[in-house]
């Protein structure tokens, strides 16, 4: 069982259940990650600091979505 979770959250089944298409998601992580290195686009810079695991990138998406659901959740006032 635990087997076959951890198969599905690795799968690309999990990436189309994200609201924030992931193409536009990787390119804000990678652009807030040069700002906070100080990388810039010049050729020859320290590019290959910015490698990143696809499973680093899905838990990050994941974990960014659940943060801004739980806060939009919060902020609902029915009343």
């Amino acid at each position: 069982m635990a087997l076959r979770e951890i198969r599905y959250y690795q799968s690309d089944a999990i990436a189309e259940a994200f609201f924030i298409p992931k193409a536009p998601f990787i390119k804000l992580i990678r652009e807030t990650v040069q700002d906070i290195l100080g990388i810039t686009d010049e050729p020859f810079s320290n590019r290959e600091m910015l490698r990143m695991e696809n499973d680093a990138l899905i838990a990050l998406q994941l974990a960014s979505e659940h943060l801004l659901t739980h806060l939009f959740e919060m902020s609902y006032d029915p009343s």
